[in-house]
């Protein structure tokens, strides 16, 4: 029996390595004038989340807009999601998809079908 790490998946959802352009803005829990807009890039994407490269902004537990720009489709696909993980150090954070249209639900699955290919 050979010793070593094992490693459980524990993602509902298939991820692909995909770059794609996104902007993103903080939900804010109270009323406020105030919307700070950033940008940053997918790293791998899947139907239930993504992994961002980009400054963050909020913290975890905090929902985000968020606009991904494919070629699926003339519109950004937009999200709403829960920030479920932060790497400070390498500005990567994780994000969960808390509502998704049922048009943006098939332009990802398009997505991923395709890098299956």
């Amino acid at each position: 029996m050979a010793i070593g790490k094992m490693f459980v998946e524990k993602r509902k959802h298939q991820r692909v390595g995909k770059g794609f352009e996104i902007s993103y803005k903080l939900i804010p829990k109270e009323i406020s004038d105030e919307t700070v807009r950033e940008e940053g890039m997918t790293k791998d994407i899947s139907l239930g989340g993504v992994r961002v490269e980009g400054e963050l902004i909020g913290q975890l537990g905090d929902v985000l807009r968020v606009e991904i720009n494919t070629k699926e489709s003339s519109e950004a696909t937009v999200v709403f999601a829960e920030i479920r993980w932060i790497d400070a150090a390498s500005k990567f954070f994780g994000l969960e998809f808390l509502a998704l249209r049922e048009h943006d639900q098939e332009i990802l699955k398009k997505i991923i079908e395709n890098d299956e290919e």
